[in-house]
């Protein structure tokens, strides 16, 4: 069974995400948005100024652009965008299950009021919650940008959630235009020789079933002689794409 392309089923992308393997990034740029956070955090006492709860917002904001800025480094997140994606970033990371944009959005409003208008800064009771608020989603982005998420394998799961002899391990390229390759044992009934709607094209360089591939072997002992193994290059359509991005973004470790 051998061909250059083949199909394979979108409904594997609902498998179950699990984290494979993971670059790390830089410490100096994962800390410098908790640096401007500390900086912010000592500008305000119980006295402090007018000026000085000004800066502690200015700073707060500096700290959630940063990181921000740094999701963006390490993911290209804007490249896979799809056209009905949200238009404001903190709303397309909302999208993709990242953040909760809408008390970030405050804080970005009350800067720009200030910045722009000559508004008075919050004050000292509201500029704690600020720092509080802002500290809460370095917290929860921790983890996308501690490390990169871009190797991981979607495991299918029976009824009892246990899983199976069919998984599909999924590698993103970030710095090569999200380039997506994928290996792994999948049922005969997802894979198509042929297009067909909600199947995705496979570029493959190795595929066979177990029973031409494994006969009389005692490798693979789990799979039936119709369970089909790949490797190859996936081309996928932007929303799949993107839907398996978001899946390496949440996949459990």
């Amino acid at each position: 069974m051998e061909s250059k392309v083949v199909w394979i089923c979108n409904s594997i992308w609902d498998w179950y995400p699990e984290i494979q393997s993971y670059g790390f990034t830089s410490i100096e740029d994962r800390l410098r948005a908790y640096k401007l956070w500390e900086h912010a955090e000592a500008l305000l006492t119980e006295d402090s100024s007018e000026f000085s709860r000004v800066d502690v917002v200015s700073n707060l904001k500096r700290c959630l652009n940063q990181r921000l800025k740094f999701i963006e480094y390490v993911y290209s997140l804007k490249k896979v965008a799809l056209r009905d994606s949200p238009k404001g970033y903190l709303e397309y990371l909302e999208s993709l299950g990242l953040v909760r944009p809408y008390m970030l959005k405050q804080l970005m409003l009350i800067r720009n009021d200030i910045e722009h208008n000559d508004a008075p800064p919050p004050s000292t009771d509201r500029c704690k919650e600020l720092l509080d608020l802002t500290w809460y989603f370095l917290k929860s982005t921790d983890s996308f940008v501690s490390w990169c998420k871009h190797d991981f394998i979607l495991r299918d799961l029976s009824e009892n959630d246990e899983e199976t002899q069919y998984w599909l391990s999924i590698d993103i390229d970030y710095d090569l235009d999200h380039q997506i390759k994928v290996n792994g044992w999948v049922p005969e009934s997802c894979i198509s020789m042929e297009e067909k709607p909600d199947f995705t094209l496979v570029e493959v360089k190795d595929f066979g079933s177990k029973g031409e591939r494994w006969v009389g072997t005692d490798n693979h002992k789990d799979k039936l002689d119709s369970d089909c193994w790949l490797n190859g290059t996936l081309k996928p359509t932007e929303n799949s794409r993107l839907r398996l991005i978001r899946a390496s973004l949440h996949a459990s470790i």
